[in-house]
């Protein structure tokens, strides 16, 4: 972890504490997965959708995606709630597309 840490510096703004504050710049490596540009990402033909279905299916799913995103404490529980987010879309823009 330290070797993430850089630009450490004492900010000249008061901290309000009896203290110093030291400030750093903690460098995040990026995820493994590179996205893939060359796959068309127009799914679904939003003009045909049934926007009234689709604000219905997010919203019977919004309590249980903002408590995962509040109880995010790990990169990784991170990256799998944001995964339900994504599940969460695709299935409400599948649902409300007309067959």
């Amino acid at each position: 972890m330290l070797g993430l840490i850089e630009r450490w510096f004492i900010p000249d703004y008061d901290s309000l504490s009896d203290h110093r504050m030291i400030s750093f710049e903690m460098r995040i490596p990026k995820s493994d997965r590179a996205c893939d540009f060359s796959v068309k990402t127009n799914l679904f033909n939003t003009k045909r959708a049934n926007w009234n279905m689709f604000y219905s299916q997010c919203f019977k799913a919004e309590n249980a995606i903002l408590d995962s995103l509040n109880n995010c404490i790990q990169p990784d529980s991170l990256e799998l709630c944001v995964q339900d987010v994504q599940e969460l879309i695709t299935s409400a823009a599948q649902k409300s597309q007309s067959l």
